[in-house]
């Protein structure tokens, strides 16, 4: 694989990994501070921020991929 195609995929999974993170805590931070029923949530937060890593490390695998 050249070394622009990597650069290229290493770009695509850090933008597709900060894309998804924002989408997933940015819900997730304002139920919780805004609804009497968010402290609930709290209990998702360790497996929202596990299945975010995951992704990550996916993501890092597949753009590392030669």
């Amino acid at each position: 694989m050249s070394s622009s195609q990597t650069r290229w995929r290493q770009r695509l999974a850090l933008a597709t990994a900060g894309l998804a993170a924002l989408i997933l805590f940015t819900p997730l931070a304002w139920l919780i501070h805004h609804r009497d029923w968010g402290i609930v949530l709290m209990a998702l937060v360790p497996l929202a921020v596990w299945l975010t890593l995951r992704l990550w490390r996916r993501l890092e695998r597949w753009a590392l991929r030669g």
